[in-house]
């Protein structure tokens, strides 16, 4: 497995415990959430929010998709230290970064849509800004497919090439007629050239 895509997706695991969304009120700054939070539940206290942000004291902020993104990418990284056969650790990784980057989407058009529900019960204009773990999580999942992908590539590439140098040195030097010298291939089984027949070719 290629020590760059296995790199980036413990990277991914770290990007969690970076801020992703920052929720503000008024522009006076509500709740800052990391992928972990979002993950795992971070509970909203009296501090975080009221009854302007259209959430209890005692509601739960966890988003389901951050959740499943966060467990796959801790999984994968897992499978890379466990799984020996390269054809299907490049699956496993093209299927993470291609999944984990139309999620986190997914996830960021999810959580503006509750945000402008909430605000539309409340009364009051609440701003979501996605912060820097966000955007590097949406930057490298697609990352890690396209790297998995380049080397598939590379590998198909090196291996068409070695095949055509071992079938080169398999057919050996040219055979030519011993009548009149005409360059004959290997199917020939008479001389092009001449009619002489080849015995041995």
């Amino acid at each position: 497995m290629n020590k760059v895509t296995t790199g980036l997706i413990g990277l991914c695991v770290l990007l969690f415990l970076l801020p992703w969304v920052e929720a503000s009120c008024g522009g006076q700054k509500i709740v800052t959430l990391s992928g972990f939070d979002l993950a795992v539940g971070k509970k909203l206290d009296a501090d975080d929010t009221d009854e302007n942000f259209g959430r209890s004291a005692e509601q739960t902020v966890r988003e389901p998709i951050v959740t499943i993104v966060l467990f796959t990418t801790i999984l994968a990284f897992i499978l890379c230290f466990l799984i020996k056969n390269a054809k299907t650790l490049r699956t496993l990784t093209i299927f993470l970064g291609i999944c984990g980057f139309i999620l986190i989407l997914i996830f960021k058009f999810s959580f503006d849509h509750q945000a402008a529900k909430a605000a539309k019960e409340s009364g009051f204009t609440i701003q979501l800004k996605y912060l820097v773990g966000y955007w590097l999580a949406l930057f490298i999942y697609p990352m890690i497919a396209i790297i998995s992908l380049l080397m598939k590539e590379g590998e198909r590439k090196f291996a068409t090439s070695l095949l055509g140098k071992t079938t080169y040195q398999k057919a050996g030097p040219p055979t030519f007629c011993p009548k009149c010298g005409y360059e004959l291939s290997a199917n020939d089984l008479f001389c092009p050239s001449c009619g002489h027949k080849i015995k041995e070719v």
